[in-house]
Formats: structure tokens, sequence, C-alpha cells
């Protein structure tokens, strides 16, 4: 990719719940305060250009800086899939049928996956953009990121295809779930597996 992706270090936040997003800052200086519930920053990366935005284009409800409506690019470091039901125990059987799915037809190896229990009502997968051979930031990565999710799970009842906007909020590993009271963990393909349900 080269320096097609220079620069792309920036995310919006939220910290305590996803109405308290719009602070815009770089991903590597984001540090939620311990304890705090429902921490979120958005899972594409963006340049300095949505913090210009966001400054330029503040909200005409609030009069404080928004990044809704950016229409430049973004950057997919991975792929996400949020398989989340009612009931977990469809979400873990789900998530564990792609897995096994995909390494199975495109020897995709389940440990280069990043798998955490949400906190809540299933599990959460990040499948790194090196897999795919990378992402080229464009404006409309998301409805891309959402085609190849969709492909990739094409009977997936738990998946949450909802997930795939540009500037969606996607929580924060080791945060809390502010109505679970439970903290999304990242978790082995060993630990899912054998997940009980």
């Amino acid at each position: 990719m080269g320096g097609l992706t220079d620069g792309y270090v920036y995310v919006d936040t939220a910290t305590g719940g996803v109405h308290r997003r719009n602070h815009v800052i770089k991903h590597s200086e984001y540090r939620p305060p311990k304890g705090t519930p429902d921490c979120f920053t958005t899972y594409l990366r963006f340049t300095k250009d949505l913090l210009d935005y966001a400054q330029e284009n503040p909200s005409p409800k609030t009069g404080r800086p928004s990044v809704a409506g950016y229409p430049g690019p973004a950057l997919a470091n991975c792929l996400p899939f949020d398989f989340d039901s009612k009931d977990p125990k469809q979400a873990i059987a789900e998530a564990i049928g792609y897995v096994r799915l995909w390494e199975s037809r495109w020897h995709l190896p389940p440990e280069a996956l990043r798998i955490f229990w949400s906190g809540m009502k299933g599990i959460s997968i990040e499948a790194p953009a090196e897999l795919f051979g990378g992402f080229e930031p464009s404006p409309s990565i998301a409805k891309h990121l959402k085609a190849l999710a969709v492909a990739m799970a094409p009977e997936a009842k738990t998946l949450d295809a909802s997930i795939y906007e540009k500037l969606r909020l996607w929580r924060v590993p080791n945060t809390r779930h502010g109505t679970s009271g439970l903290y999304k963990v990242p978790i082995t393909i060993q630990e899912l597996t054998s997940c009980e349900y």
C-alpha cells in the first residue's frame, strides 16, 4: 500500500456512550478512563481532514464540532463482523461455524483473527486487512466491507449488517458494557470453540 495509507491515524471517539462522540483524535492517543462504561472509536481510520471537518461543521442542534456527513475517504485496517443475538448461544454458534467455513474454503487461519466476547450478546471478529491484501482508502469503503462480509457469511442470521457505516463506532476492547456491566474481552479461537452453549 505504501504511502496511500500514510496519515490515516485519526478516529472519532465516544466515552460514556455513543451520544458523546465527535471527539476526533489520533487512535494511539485514546485512553478510556479506567472503569468508564461504553467507550468507542470508529473502526475505520481517517486523516486529519476528519478533525478539520468536525471543527468547521458544527452541529446545527448543539453548535459543537460534528463528524456527521463527512465526505472524505477512510481506511479499513480490518474487516469487522458482529454476531449479535438476544440468544448469545446462537451468535456464538454462528461465529464458530463461519470461522470454520473461512478456514476450509479460503484457508483463512483462525489464529489470525481478532476475536472478542462483546460483553453483551455475542461475538465480534476482526479479520486483519492483510488477509485480503489490504484495503485502499475510499469514501465508500464501508459499502465494500459490507458486500465482502455478507459474501463471507451469506446465511448468517445473527450478523449485524448495520455496522458497515463509514463513521460507525466500535466498542473498545477491555472496556465495560454499560448495560450488562461486563467487559468486551479478547478470546482465542480455542476459547471460542470451547464455549458451552
